[in-house]
């Protein structure tokens, strides 16, 4: 174990004292670290991130989040349903109106956000299985279609 080690997301941690040092070029202890290396020491690697299937799950989440909030997919939920009962009642009895243009293509708007979350659910679930470190990487996971 080398006296250093570097820490993800910058500095190092002082194996000796127990301490994180921050890339601060003031900081006496950074300045140690600088020396020591200058002088031939080589710090330990950065430990590598162990990726789980409930990390991938949070991305898929956060993803999905980020696109439509709760409160938008409980809206959603909510016009889907109203429009369902709309197109039963005329079905039922053709003397009410059918769906309009407008609420046709929101289906079609709401059907196209449902199949983007779909795909990413799908995505999450194979990621978990092969638990890739670069799983955040946007290369993994289907573009959004706003």
């Amino acid at each position: 174990m080398a006296k250093y080690k570097i820490l993800e997301g910058g500095g190092v941690w002082n194996n000796e004292k127990k301490i994180g040092i921050p890339e601060e070029p003031k900081n006496s202890d950074w300045i140690a670290y600088q020396k020591w290396v200058v002088a031939g020491g080589t710090p330990d690697p950065v430990d590598p991130v162990v990726v789980t299937p409930d990390m991938i799950k949070a991305e898929a989440r956060r993803r999905i989040l980020a696109e439509y909030s709760v409160s938008d997919q409980n809206n959603a939920e909510h016009e889907v349903l109203g429009l369902y009962d709309k197109r039963i009642t005329h079905i039922e009895d053709a003397s009410n109106p059918a769906l309009t243009d407008k609420e046709v293509a929101r289906i079609a708007e709401l059907k196209t956000k449902k199949a983007w979350i779909d795909s990413i659910l799908a995505k999450a679930a194979t990621l978990a299985v092969s638990l890739p470190a670069d799983y955040l990487d946007d290369g993994h996971w289907p573009a959004s279609p706003i």
